[in-house]
């Protein structure tokens, strides 16, 4: 009811903004303020404690009987894994009082990489529907988000000593349609980047739901978009445009000679020099301890053909 309090026993940092959470969730569902108080315990109250209840990272415990409901978790993860199971033990559309079953809840996570996957090359997400993906993930306990954020169909990702990755890479001319098998297109064009800036706005705010942001950076091959901006980085330069066929979707019949020179080169030091660049600058943004670099789906015909390729090989 309205005056029920939280009773936060921590304040660091993590446990504030789980309080701050769980008051925002409520006031959604109720109407209702609840205040929070720090460092202190009582009745009519819902108290998030840390405690050493399990040593799996991500377990909770949820009690609640007459007076009082009580989380405690062995980590601030933990708390709000709890926050959200009593966020979805809500009544939908909840307004006014509430009642909860005595209950309690003794939950641990089967896997410690609970991942998403976020592919923002085909079709952009814009910044507030990748937040809104985020809750989503939250909602479900949800603690890796997969972010393809390069392809042969867009560039996603500012990278400021190759700007015409984004000036050029990012935007196409069309976009299949109608399923990944279709040849039918809608010639409109099409774009979409993340600045540095938003790619920092976005792991924080995954970062305070307990969610590690892992970037997908896709190399040797699925670089069409990086080649219509930056031939060179290719076997033989040729200027293209960036594609909006979906990968496999290209019937045979449709493949110009081009197509097959998708990979990057890695026959010139110029190229790997490219590669480290751009992976300096996206482990600089992010925290995560991976990086996923595609390393699928490479079509050999050009570095069969390829004189640097070839001399590397030999090296």
């Amino acid at each position: 009811t309205d005056g029920v309090e939280i009773h936060c026993l921590e304040t660091n940092g993590q446990m504030i903004r789980n309080a701050q959470f769980l008051a925002e969730y409520l006031h959604k569902a109720t109407q209702y303020d609840f205040p929070i108080k720090y460092g202190s315990t009582g009745r009519r109250a819902i108290t998030l404690e840390l405690d050493s209840i399990s040593s799996i990272t991500g377990s909770y415990s949820i009690h609640v009987s007459k007076d009082k409901v009580q989380i405690t978790a062995s980590t601030e993860a933990g708390i709000f894994y709890a926050i959200q199971t009593l966020r979805k033990s809500l009544p939908i559309n909840a307004k006014g009082i509430i009642t909860l079953p005595a209950a309690t809840i003794n939950d641990a996570p089967r896997f410690d990489y609970r991942g998403a996957h976020l592919d923002v090359c085909r079709h952009f997400f814009t910044v507030e529907e990748v937040k809104t993906y985020i809750d989503m993930m939250a909602l479900h306990h949800m603690n890796y988000l997969h972010w393809h954020l390069t392809d042969d169909t867009g560039w996603g990702i500012e990278i400021k000593k190759y700007p015409l990755l984004t000036e050029i890479g990012s935007k196409r001319a069309y976009t299949q349609i109608n399923g990944w098998g279709s040849t039918d297109i809608i010639n409109e064009p099409y774009e979409g980047y993340y600045t540095q800036e938003e790619i920092k706005e976005i792991i924080a705010y995954a970062d305070e739901r307990g969610i590690m942001v892992v970037p997908e950076i896709d190399f040797p091959a699925h670089c069409a978009a990086a080649i219509a901006a930056y031939p060179w980085l290719a076997c033989r330069e040729l200027n293209r445009d960036v594609p909006g066929y979906f990968g496999g979707a290209i019937p045979q019949r449709k493949l110009k000679q081009y197509d097959w020179n998708r990979p990057i080169c890695p026959g010139k030091d110029q190229t790997i020099d490219f590669v480290k660049n751009v992976i300096d600058e996206v482990c600089d943004l992010f925290p995560a301890p991976y990086f996923h670099i595609g390393g699928d789906e490479a079509p050999k015909v050009e570095w069969k053909k390829c004189p640097c390729c070839q001399k590397r090989i030999e090296d």
